[in-house]
């Protein structure tokens, strides 16, 4: 396989995640199976690296995911794309120093590669090292200015400094790039409700989830939204929603508290908390 074909895997793996979260699941899984179909005979490592895929995103298995991603770097340890892919695999599990360090190995192979930098932000914000995560994803924009998940990522990070309004507009330039993008939808609903536009964050949770009806986040936040107008029967059912899909999440069971508490219900809230 030729480099000029491993170059057309990658362009496939990122075109597998843009449908993805843009709630394109159908079309995500065919685009897999075609990326499964073209590595099996050519490139031992990029196999295992969309079987990974395969189970991360059908299978839900994160683990099987990590081990097959790590058979792929083994095979191919200078690849910077499958370093970066193993760094957002830890970043996704919490382990953000060895997360960095891939992708700074990742960087050290191709230091324009503008998605290693964004998963590099990402995992310096998560370590709440907002200032040094934005300059990584103004990094990132710099190489590729319409890259919807820098400018989306920079507007979550903008959003945790407490500067409303400057993540709204990153939202919006995320949106418009790609107007069916959850997540920046979400997103753009959660600043609009930390300002008190609860009605319009409504509308704005609703939008992702008339993209991805299954959104847990989209779903909970939703539920906040209603809790604070006061909706606590309304409320509650939207934590139910987001519990039924998943049913150990921390800050929907903790809502679903809050919510009873307000209807003095009180030996019940207990139970949530």
């Amino acid at each position: 396989m030729t480099e000029k074909d491993i170059k057309k895997l990658r362009a496939l793996s990122r075109e597998i995640d843009d449908l993805y979260v843009s709630g394109k699941d159908k079309k995500g899984q065919g685009k897999l199976q075609e990326a499964l179909e073209i590595s099996k005979n050519s490139n031992e490592a990029y196999h295992l690296f969309f079987q990974g895929e395969m189970a991360g995103y059908l299978e839900n298995d994160p683990e099987k995911q990590g081990a097959l991603l790590d058979g792929a770097v083994r095979l191919r340890p200078d690849d910077y794309f499958l370093l970066s892919q193993k760094g957002i695999s830890l970043g996704k599990k919490g382990l953000l120093d060895e997360a960095i360090e891939y992708l700074d190995k990742a960087l050290a192979i191709k230091p324009d590669d503008y998605v290693s930098l964004r998963n590099k932000a990402v995992s310096l914000g998560k370590k709440g090292l907002l200032d040094e995560a934005i300059a990584y994803y103004d990094k990132a924009l710099a190489i590729k200015p319409d890259d919807c998940g820098s400018l989306r990522n920079k507007g979550v990070s903008l959003a945790k400094k407490g500067l409303l309004d400057e993540a709204i507009a990153y939202f919006d330039k995320a949106l418009a790039i790609k107007p069916d993008d959850y997540v920046s939808l979400r997103n753009k609903g959660v600043s609009l409700s930390k300002k008190g536009l609860e009605d319009e964050a409504i509308a704005y949770n609703d939008k992702a989830l008339a993209i991805k009806p299954d959104d847990c986040d989209s779903l909970r936040n939703k539920g906040v939204s209603l809790s604070k107008k006061g909706l606590e029967d309304e409320a509650i059912a939207y934590n139910d929603k987001a519990l039924a899909i998943k049913p150990d999440d921390c800050d929907s069971l903790r809502n679903k508290g809050v919510s009873l508490s307000k209807k003095g219900l009180e030996d019940e809230a207990i139970e949530y908390f």
